[in-house]
This record gives structure tokens, C-alpha cells and sequence, in this order.
């Protein structure tokens, strides 16, 4: 026998460097895997907060072009302009109506 590795030897030392390649490359899969998982319940999440924002900043939105409707109106009423209030208010309450059945 030569000095060196024995050849049987030589080949289990092989065949525990191919079962360590695939060992690491299923770890690697396994990692990537999870990788994906999280990311996509960070995602879910995410888009289910920016809905929650949405709904919030558009809920606004309506109040806001509420109040200045509001204040159109009394403005209008003050100046005598019944007419026009009344009109303005029920153009108002109309879109309203519009924009909920739209959703």
C-alpha cells in the first residue's frame, strides 16, 4: 500500500462531499423558502395596513368636502340665495349617494 489515502477511503470521503452539496443545497432551498414565506405575510400585511390607511385618508377626504358643502350652503343661505343652497346641497347629497353605490 502506498503512502496517501486508500482508495475506499478516497471515495466515502467523496461521497460525504456530495451528500454535504446536497445537504447545503436542500438548506439553502429550505432557507429560501422561508425567506419567501415571510415576505409574502410581510406583503399581506402590509397591503392589508395601506387598505386600513385608504379607507382612513378617504373617510377624510368625505368629511372634509362635507364641511365645505356645509359652509357653502349656510354662506349661501345668509345671502339670500335659498335657491341656490337647496340646489348645492341636494347636488351634494346626490353624489354621495352615487359615490356609496359605486363602492
Amino acid at each position: 500500500m502506498a503512502l496517501g489515502i486508500p482508495p475506499r477511503a478516497r471515495a466515502e470521503g467523496k461521497q460525504h462531499q456530495e451528500r454535504a452539496k446536497v445537504t447545503s443545497a436542500q438548506s439553502v432551498q429550505q432557507q429560501t423558502e422561508l425567506i419567501k414565506i415571510t415576505h409574502n405575510a410581510h406583503e399581506s400585511q402590509r397591503q392589508e395596513e395601506e387598505e386600513v390607511v385608504d379607507g382612513e385618508e378617504e373617510e377624510q377626504r368625505r368629511r372634509a368636502i362635507e364641511g365645505v358643502v356645509d359652509i357653502t350652503v349656510l354662506c349661501l343661505k345668509q345671502l339670500k340665495q335659498e335657491e341656490l343652497a337647496d340646489s348645492t346641497a341636494q347636488a351634494f347629497a346626490l353624489s354621495s349617494v352615487v359615490v356609496q353605490v359605486q363602492r
